[in-house]
């Protein structure tokens, strides 16, 4: 799910799914991961990161993964980031820097 999922939050509280795929923040969806934690704390996340934010330098991009990760799995767990889309201009250099971002978080 990804869009506009705030009105529905509440509801898939309740529902047995252990996880939400393709979780996307604004300006495509209306959650912020922060703000789905807060309203879905049992569920997993698989999460987009929004296409602007692989544009950010290197240095903003790190900074950027490890904020989230901390708001969002702050334990290391039911976060996970996907590509669900087309791949960022940029991949090469971008992919590198969130998957060095994490690796950091996890330590």
């Amino acid at each position: 799910m990804s869009a506009q999922l705030a009105c529905v939050a509440p509801l898939l509280a309740e529902t047995g799914f252990a996880g939400l795929e393709s979780l996307t923040e604004p300006p495509e969806g209306d959650l912020t991961l922060a703000q789905a934690r807060a309203a879905l704390p049992d569920k997993v996340f698989w999460a987009n990161i929004n296409v602007g934010v692989y544009a950010l330098p290197p240095a903003d991009l790190r900074r950027w993964v490890r904020e989230h990760v901390q708001a969002t799995a702050p334990d290391g767990h039911g976060l996970a980031f996907e590509i669900s889309e087309d791949l960022p201009p940029n991949w090469r250099e971008a992919i590198p820097v969130v998957l060095e971002s994490l690796m950091e978080t996890a330590r």
